[in-house]
């Protein structure tokens, strides 16, 4: 119904700025055999939200988890944040992010386990008009000589350390959990701190409020285990629009549906272009808005497109939004970039560099290329928009990661993904020196690794080729499918015609500009995987494609 009605912003979040916002998910790790616990897979996976920057400065969050009963599981505090300040080159002026937060839940059991958790946020406010003093010992005193201590409280229950020792917050976070299952509560604790001298006499109280704000409990599946069937949705060019979010609704419907019983989609992909932010900073918070009640319960991982970059209309850096709102796994290190040249930019758009499809600069690590493991698929995603060139840092790691990490007796899938497609049957980005340089120099990997699917967005339609090597079909089956999804309902709409409009090139089998929509990638096994065009259905112009793919490097049985 959400999305059926074009989504809108949970209002319980606007009734206290430290309700946390814009929740997503994200693996952190691989599944790897634990050695303690009979041999199961355990994973890690990512929480990442916001908080308000001016009012939540104090404020310390927690994330409580579980996969049994509800009020049993673990505490992970968010003891890391992070805020980014950008100066806008599209609406001008200065922006102060929100608070951002990512943090890790440790060892959960994979294979599908459901998992609950919500997110508890304790602020404190001192009332400046209740300091009184007193020069009386008190047996309740808790803490240490010199510190502020907790001496009555509203709730009783387990104390928890809220500001790195500085005093105590005492909550109940059985009941908290029980309260807050199925929708946003806040909960005001009044407590008296005294500070005690050295001689152990305590005097100068003062009355402070603590409010406890939590969201509702949610819950999202631990990803399938090695060998068992595995479905993704794969998007690319997504933005904000009507058309996003009936790509999001069919995309709720196959991964979230109760009725679903058996292998529902655990992951979306999306090949680069989601806010389509393009310099207005306003526009990621509205974007997460939108996503959220999908993404914090799917887990979300993204590749680099043009709309990412984003440069900063003083300092020229790049990518700092996407590098601070996601966070991706297995990543090497932070990211390291440089600002571009005063001298490139005069050769953009009216020397605007926010987003342009032709784009020369330093970016690599952070968020920029990864690999990860999910179920019966190996997912390498790489970045158009870092130097691409044989001998670069992002090949000789791409490279690696095909001879040394990717096993296909773990995983018999092979998925690559970045934003420019090595090849387009689509007026529009034809011949970008991205996609040129990057073909030039990766499409020899592709091919002699056994690549199955190499999936990219930037054109807007959606296109499926047959086996490909260098331009010729290969009749093998042995070389890569190229799957262009980059019709996920952007507000720059379709790409505005076929190179062909009458026949399609003989290495086309499926092309469609006509419909919005998303791929969904259904790996049964290690011979055999479905691949289906899920259209929105707002034209009878779009084409069926659904197709059942066997996979030529699927090791012997």
């Amino acid at each position: 119904l959400y999305y059926r009605h074009g989504g809108a912003a949970d209002p319980s979040s606007a009734s206290d700025p430290c309700m946390p916002q814009h929740i997503h998910l994200s693996q952190s790790s691989d599944l790897t055999q634990s050695q303690n616990n009979n041999g199961q897979y355990e994973i890690d996976m990512t929480v990442s939200f916001t908080l308000d920057y001016k009012m939540c400065s104090n404020a310390i969050p927690t994330v409580y988890y579980g996969q049994g009963m509800k009020n049993e599981g673990f505490a992970v505090q968010g003891d890391k944040k992070e805020q980014f300040n950008y100066s806008s080159p599209k609406v001008g002026g200065f922006f102060e992010s929100n608070w951002i937060y990512h943090i890790v839940l440790p060892n959960l059991q994979g294979g599908r386990k459901r998992t609950w958790y919500n997110i508890q946020v304790v602020s404190v406010a001192d009332d400046d008009n209740s300091i009184t003093t007193t020069n009386q010992k008190s047996s309740n005193d808790l803490g240490s000589r010199g510190a502020w201590i907790t001496v009555t409280n509203t709730i009783v229950g387990s104390v928890v350390d809220a500001l790195k020792g500085m005093f105590y917050v005492v909550v109940n976070g059985s009941a908290l959990l029980q309260n807050c299952l199925f929708s946003n509560c806040i909960t005001t604790t009044s407590m008296v701190r005294r500070r005690r001298d050295l001689e152990g006499n305590s005097h100068n109280t003062v009355s402070t409020t603590a409010t406890t704000t939590t969201t509702a409990t949610m819950t999202f599946l631990t990803p399938p285990l090695p060998g068992e069937p595995t479905a993704l949705a794969l998007i690319g060019d997504l933005g904000q629009t009507e058309n996003s979010t009936k790509t999001m609704y069919h995309i709720f419907r196959d991964a979230l549906n109760p009725s679903i019983k058996k292998n529902p989609i655990s992951l979306m992909l999306c090949a680069g272009d989601m806010a389509y932010a393009d310099g207005d900073p306003q526009r990621w918070p509205s974007w997460f808005d939108l996503m959220e009640p999908l993404l914090r319960k799917l887990p979300l991982h993204v590749g680099a497109g043009n709309h990412e970059i984003e440069c900063d209309n003083v300092t020229n850096d790049i990518f700092i939004q996407y590098e601070h709102y996601f966070r991706m796994p297995n990543r090497i290190g932070p990211a390291e970039t440089k600002p571009i040249t005063e001298d490139y930019r005069k050769t953009l758009w009216n020397g605007n560099c926010a987003s342009p499809s032709a784009f020369q600069g330093t970016y690599n690590y952070g968020n920029a290329f990864y690999s990860f493991q999910h179920g019966l698929v190996h997912v390498i995603v790489l970045s158009s928009y870092s130097d691409t060139t044989v001998g670069s840092i992002q090949y000789q790691w791409f490279e690696y990661q095909l001879s040394k990490v990717f096993d296909r007796s773990k995983t018999p899938w092979l998925l690559v993904s970045f934003h420019t497609p090595f090849y387009t049957t689509f007026v529009g980005h034809n011949d970008e020196i991205e996609a040129v340089t990057m073909k030039e120099s990766m499409e020899p990997l592709l091919v002699k690794y056994g690549v199955n699917l190499a999936v990219s967005g930037h054109d807007h339609a959606y296109m499926r080729t047959k086996s490909l090597a260098y331009g010729k079909v290969d009749p093998t089956g042995r070389s890569p499918i190229y799957l262009t999804v980059g019709a996920g309902g952007n507000r720059e709409q379709h790409s505005r015609s076929y190179k062909n409009e009458t026949h399609p090139e003989p290495w086309v089998a499926k092309r469609d500009r006509y419909e919005y929509g998303y791929g969904h990638f259904f790996a049964a096994n290690a011979t055999h995987a479905q691949l289906k065009w899920v259209r929105d259905g707002t034209t009878k112009l779009g084409i069926q494609d659904v197709v059942w793919l066997k996979n030529p490097h699927a090791p012997a049985s």
